[in-house]
């Protein structure tokens, strides 16, 4: 689904608008709760935006997975242009089948990526095994207004005829499979039928 020309998109609008929307509730919630130097690891980070946001307000060093090197080219380009090069490793895959081999972060972010995962357990489970601090995360609320947008959203895929597939799953379950690893809710947000939390270690 996320070709060059994506990334590209991306990096555009970020460059003229800075954050926006979910992405920056998400950016905002990690920041009140970042330690100086922390490190981040991010899931399906994209053209690299919210890491980057994150890198200038005060982290460490972040790596990102993502399953699409549709997002490299652009990615590259922001990196170079804010002078974060040395401060990013990007890494193509899946995170779940990747997970045992990344380095555990101070914070974990997935901002709109558990909703585009079948398996929703599994990915809760690598994202909370390799947080030692917090997990930051954002996804769409069991409501009619995200599920009219999840079946448009779904419309126009298939008229791209484009395989890709969101789902919308338990949010009360998510947030109970975090806690059984030491994960709590410390701050919530919701826009336009989305829900982002952050959840530190206790």
């Amino acid at each position: 689904m996320f070709r060059t020309s994506s990334g590209i998109d991306d990096l555009a609008r970020y460059e003229r608008h800075g954050l926006r929307s979910t992405q920056l509730d998400l950016a905002e919630m990690t920041h009140e709760g970042m330690r100086p130097d922390a490190t981040l690891l991010e899931v399906g980070g994209g053209v690299g935006a919210l890491h980057v946001d994150l890198l200038e307000r005060g982290a460490a060093s972040a790596t990102t997975i993502d399953l699409s090197p549709g997002w490299d080219e652009a990615a590259s380009t922001l990196l170079g242009d804010r002078d974060l090069t040395s401060r990013v490793i990007r890494v193509q895959g899946d995170f779940v089948v990747e997970a045992d081999d990344l380095d555990e972060a101070d914070i974990v972010l997935l901002h709109r990526v558990i909703c585009c995962y079948p398996d929703w357990p599994a990915m809760v489970d690598a994202a909370a095994s390799l947080a030692s601090e917090s997990v930051v995360f954002t996804i769409p609320t069991d409501s009619v207004l995200a599920r009219i947008s999840l079946g448009l959203f779904h419309a126009w895929l298939r008229v791209r005829r484009c395989g890709f597939t969101s789902y919308i799953h338990p949010v009360d379950d998510i947030l109970a499979r975090f806690a059984a690893h030491g994960l709590t809710v410390e701050s919530e947000r919701r826009r336009f039928g989305w829900a982002s939390y952050r959840l530190d270690r206790r």
